[in-house]
């Protein structure tokens, strides 16, 4: 597993000590269970979610909705993770451009321990997030930004390009790269 991290130009660096640090989460999930709650409770305090149901509504996710800095917003499964994303920036844009940094993840994260480790060391990145690289592949640099945990930075997030790529985005095909 490769760490991506890319840095703006001129950026100033938030710190991991900064006290005004705030977070956001655009939760992708497709059948939210007892492992994606366990997830939600432990960060509700720290990160607001943004939790984007493609799926059934579970019990976990009428318990979630109960917990502090939770909105859930539910809609017909297509597109992916992306996809997921897409409707979730579409609605939340104005509450999420509010945050130093904004996660898009989905429920593939379940790792409810490094979190906070994660968000601690995307300080000083514009996009952090993990690369998975194909061994087989004949381009020496197949690398490809794995969805289920980016974090974005407010500069990023707010960036006339970041909103354009995810308003051309066509959530039903996998031929696009972060």
């Amino acid at each position: 597993l490769i760490v991506l991290c890319i840095c703006i130009p001129e950026r100033e660096c938030f710190r991991a000590s900064t006290p005004d640090i705030s977070a956001a989460c655009l939760f992708a999930v497709s059948s939210f269970d007892e492992d994606d709650y366990r997830v939600v409770k432990d960060h509700c305090n720290d990160i607001h979610f943004y939790i984007v149901n493609n799926g059934t509504v579970t019990q976990y996710l009428k318990d979630a909705e109960l917990l502090p800095n939770v909105t859930v917003e539910t809609r017909e499964n297509n597109g992916w993770d992306l996809g997921a994303w897409k409707h979730g920036l579409n609605k939340f844009r104005n509450e999420l451009s509010r945050y130093t940094h904004v996660i898009l993840a989905n429920n593939s994260c379940i790792y409810t321990n490094t979190w906070r480790e994660w968000l601690a060391m995307s300080m000083d990145y514009d996009l952090y997030g993990h690369l998975n690289y194909d061994k087989h592949s004949k381009n020496k640099d197949n690398f490809t930004l794995m969805s289920w945990f980016v974090i974005v930075s407010q500069k990023l997030f707010n960036h006339k390009l970041f909103k354009k790529w995810f308003d051309d985005l066509k959530p039903d095909s996998r031929q696009y790269c972060i």
